[in-house]
């Protein structure tokens, strides 16, 4: 059997990768300097929006699997040259999504004062603040899960392009509509985080035009549901161990870490840090992304070929992550003081900074290893694994944080050893499962 050629991988890669990491660093780096802006409000302020947004995205993630069945169903009908397939996978995704995201609207408008005061502790005019934020982003799920289906649309398509494009157009407005309504500057109001939140809206509004106007002339939508009915069903059925498995990850890891550290007074501490993470630790996520769409591509491949694939993929996104981790720790006060000009304040965020860098340092082999999972169609193992490690990681977070009063630094570790686990777990599920011929003929 011919070994695949290094080279050819990564060039394989890194074409999927290129214009998404374009896309993805510089959103980032608009969000810096949005939350900067935020910064100069009030330290409230950046607990309120961090956790309400960390809320959001996670609600976003769960829903949004919708996406992830439809890049393995898509990819995989486009394989086969079968472009009606292709439509029709396409057109139950947006209707589904359409479906819930409304659907999840409507909840988090009902039971947000609930939720806010119960999780997070807000109380007094944060807890207003907080939910005057909530109602007003309340369809950020909606609009984001859309926009999920449309960028899984381009990259299977292999026009990533229109991604950079649109998000580009998206990202600078939204910088520019804060800029206005959070000052107040040029003649508009000073709405303060209630500008965030409209900001956001109006330019994710904006994405999603954007990317439908492109995609309208590319595809024939189909409308009619009682086409789109049985494959909407199938969409329903392959997601729900993707949800489980969001909703899992989610509650541990945002809702569970999120109220350890509220109540311990460190949230906006490590809401700031989570955005450092976040750029440090970006090109995980865009090489798990190219991963899946070349496996669900490609499952019929040799196996010593679908073995690399993710290897090389995790090999590059720790260097880069460590590379960028290691520069941020550098200049950890000059980057954090720039994002909330408060001495005290930038001082404890930045002794902090350091052990979460190393408890993150194997979330790519986590992430890009899941992605290949569910490229095989093993969410099923995916979501028992990430149930089981998760409630054993929250329990021993409870330890360490509550029994041994090692605080910040028992939150860390908990997370350092969810990643090794399931990074190894997840490594060694995909290695046995590419080695029997059945999983790849399927």
């Amino acid at each position: 059997m011919e070994t695949p050629n290094l080279k050819g991988i990564l060039k394989e890669l890194n074409g999927l990768a290129t214009p998404l990491m374009f896309n993805l660093v510089f959103g980032l780096i608009v969000s810096f300097i949005n939350r900067a802006m935020i910064g100069r409000l009030s330290i409230d302020a950046i607990g309120i929006v961090g956790a309400v947004d960390s809320l959001l995205f996670t609600i976003a993630g769960i829903v949004g699997v919708v996406a992830i069945t439809f890049n393995v169903y898509g990819s995989r009908a486009l394989g086969k040259k079968n472009e009606k397939q292709f439509e029709l996978y396409f057109s139950s995704a947006i209707m589904l999504n359409i479906f819930l995201g409304v659907l999840i609207a409507i909840v988090i408008f009902v039971f947000q004062r609930l939720f806010l005061s119960t999780v997070f502790g807000f109380e007094g005019i944060n807890l207003e603040n907080s939910i005057m934020y909530l109602s007003i982003m309340s369809v950020y799920p909606l609009f984001q899960i859309i926009l999920f289906s449309f960028s899984t649309f381009f990259k299977i398509k292999q026009a990533t392009k229109y991604i950079f494009i649109c998000s580009t157009i998206s990202t600078i407005l939204n910088l520019f509509l804060n800029y206005l309504l959070i000052f107040g500057n040029f003649g508009f109001p000073q709405l303060e985080i209630i500008g965030v939140a409209i900001a956001t809206l109006i330019s994710l509004s904006a994405n999603v035009l954007l990317c439908a106007l492109i995609i309208k002339g590319k595809v024939n939508f189909i409308y009619d549901i009682k086409k789109l009915y049985k494959h909407i069903v199938l969409f329903i059925k392959e997601s729900r161990f993707l949800a489980l498995q969001e909703v899992l990850e989610g509650s541990v890891f945002f809702v569970g870490i999120n109220a350890f550290l509220s109540h311990m007074g460190l949230l906006e501490a490590y809401v700031q840090i989570m955005l450092i993470i976040s750029i440090a630790f970006a090109t995980m996520h865009i090489y798990a992304t190219a991963t899946l769409v070349i496996i669900g591509r490609n499952v019929n491949s040799k196996k010593i070929y679908l073995l690399k694939i993710p290897k090389i993929a995790v090999i590059v996104s720790s260097f880069t992550s460590l590379i960028l981790g290691i520069l941020f720790f550098a200049f950890r006060f000059e980057v954090i003081y720039f994002l909330s000009p408060n001495a005290e304040f930038a001082h404890l965020t930045a002794g902090l900074l350091k052990v979460t860098i190393v408890a993150n340092m194997l979330s790519p082999a986590y992430i890009i290893y899941k992605a290949s999972l569910q490229a095989l169609k093993q969410s099923e193992y995916v979501l028992y694994g990430t149930f089981l490690i998760n409630a054993i990681t929250f329990i021993l977070i409870g330890i360490l944080v509550l029994y041994l009063e090692l605080g910040y630094m028992g939150v860390v570790v908990g997370i350092f050893l969810n990643y090794l686990i399931l990074a190894i777990l997840f490594y060694l599920k995909y290695t046995r499962s590419i080695s029997l011929s059945e999983i790849v003929k399927n």
